[in-house]
């Protein structure tokens, strides 16, 4: 079967290069990282890099006050190919209010990839530790993972670690009728989305 697995940014096979530091809490009330730890960067040029079998990979992570602190700058390469910028596949999702601080942003998407073993260095710049302007990693999104995989590294086979099903997923099957997909749910919600049924009903 395939299966789309997070990875944990404490995951021991993410390989941090410089000064990044672990965080074991979520970052704000405003904020749900996964697991309630997440790993930031405030010195450009930092990297991280890690291994994967799978069809494609995500990164996900916390985007703090941007009118406040303003964006941090970053880079995605896959198998040390060509290097795309920070929201160059328009994936980042609308907050809302940028003077807030949100969890679960998208912040590169890869392009399907053949299945097989694959890699991801990330770049970190335009970070200030002096404004706050800093870069939050939460956690990858590794798609096409099969049953004797392990997506917290390449070579292993102990089966994926955990699994993410989003309310979209068109393997979720709702009945009862009336269930409505918001769009624009809160900032702890997954992707920004929740299903809800019609108030005074059960699903």
């Amino acid at each position: 079967m395939v299966k789309t697995a997070i990875v944990d940014d404490t995951d021991p096979n993410i390989v941090y290069n410089g000064g990044w530091e672990a965080v074991a809490r979520t970052y704000s009330t405003t904020s749900n990282e996964f697991n309630s730890t997440f790993h930031y960067a405030s010195s450009n040029g930092l990297t991280m890099r890690y291994s994967f079998r799978g069809t494609g990979i995500t990164v996900y992570g916390t985007m703090s006050q941007p009118t406040t602190y303003g964006i941090p700058g970053s880079t995605y390469s896959i198998d040390d190919g060509t290097p795309y910028r920070f929201n160059s596949t328009g994936d980042v999702v609308n907050t809302g209010n940028p003077t807030y601080t949100f969890s679960h942003i998208p912040f590169y998407r890869s392009p399907t990839l053949s299945y097989g073993n694959h890699s991801i260095l990330i770049t970190i710049d335009n970070v200030d530790e002096t404004t706050k302007r800093r870069y939050y990693f939460d956690f990858f999104i590794v798609e096409g993972v099969q049953d004797d995989d392990n997506a917290q590294g390449t070579g292993s086979t102990n089966g994926p670690g955990f699994t993410i099903v989003d309310d979209r997923d068109s393997r979720v099957s709702y009945s009862g009728g009336g269930w409505t997909t918001v769009g624009s749910g809160t900032s702890t919600d997954y992707g920004r989305t929740t299903s809800t049924t019609p108030s005074g009903r059960d699903g």
